[in-house]
């Protein structure tokens, strides 16, 4: 019999999961940052990705504008999720919008509601993708998208290479299908 259960966690906990053998299959944010032992066990099908938008105060004087480029945020207070949460994933996102320079950031927040709030509140900017800035809308806070090249969150699914289940085989057979079916082929 298959037993579904459905959890909501970050992506490093996810990780020790399956390592621990506690999930068969997780959807992780990517990209995935893993020792040498973890990437020995764990297979990683990438998913795609999305774009990642700016999330400001209703105030502040980028709303003006519709569009926004990376480098107005150079100097920006950055309130952000903790990059211990999903380091590859955050990693990526800081050097896609500030390069090697990193974000000025002021606050870190549990998770994207407290972002929105701080944000709200005026602390400072955050950074966050597209689908949770539709799903998690806080009075007070305008989003705007981030101009080319727009920055991207990478979605995966990984589980253990040497994990027998039938219901994971056919899992990862349907993943892989729509994603030679997706146009952009991966």
């Amino acid at each position: 019999a298959l037993h579904l259960e459905i959890n909501s966690q970050y992506t490093a906990r996810s990780v020790e999961d399956l390592l621990a053998g506690q999930l068969d299959a997780a959807f992780v944010r990517s990209p995935l940052e893993l020792d040498a032992a973890a990437q020995e066990q764990l297979e990683v099908l990438s998913l795609g990705s999305e774009p990642l938008v700016i999330a400001m105060p209703k105030s502040h004087r980028l709303t003006r504008r519709q569009r926004i480029r990376a480098a107005e945020l150079a100097d920006e207070p950055i309130v952000t999720g903790s990059p211990q949460r999903a380091p590859g994933f955050y990693r990526s996102l800081f050097s896609q919008i500030w390069g090697e320079r990193g974000p000025r950031v002021v606050l870190t927040e549990p998770d994207e509601e407290h972002m929105l709030r701080a944000v709200a509140a005026g602390t400072g900017l955050t950074i966050l993708t597209e689908s949770r800035a539709n799903a998690v809308q806080v009075p007070g806070v305008a989003i705007r998208p981030i101009v080319e090249p727009v920055p991207q969150a990478g979605l995966a699914l990984t589980w253990l290479k040497a994990n027998p289940s039938s219901a994971l085989a056919s899992l990862v057979e349907v993943a892989r299908a729509v994603m030679a079916e997706s146009p952009a082929g991966a």
